[in-house]
């Protein structure tokens, strides 16, 4: 299914570069070399952590799903402290 969305995005890409004028193009191929001079420019963790979490994630949807590791710190001490009786 990503890859369905993946080809119909590329396909609407294409057909909205289509339209465009000349300048227009230029102002895109312009653009599109901005941002892949910002990529280049990332340090190797960003680009990791970019890739493995995703742009669009904010950092309270990162701190939902980082909740849901089972286990915390909070809980480890409990539990050692329960042991200590």
């Amino acid at each position: 299914m990503e890859q369905e969305r993946k080809v119909i995005t590329e396909q609407g890409i294409v057909d909205k570069i289509k339209s465009l004028e000349p300048q227009q193009i230029a102002e895109v191929m312009d653009f599109i070399e901005l941002l892949a001079e910002k990529r280049r420019k990332e340090s190797p963790l960003v680009r990791f952590l970019n890739e493995a979490v995703g742009p669009e994630v904010r950092l309270e949807e990162l701190r939902k799903r980082l909740a849901k590791i089972p286990g915390s710190m909070a809980g480890v001490v409990r539990e050692q402290r329960d042991e200590r009786g």
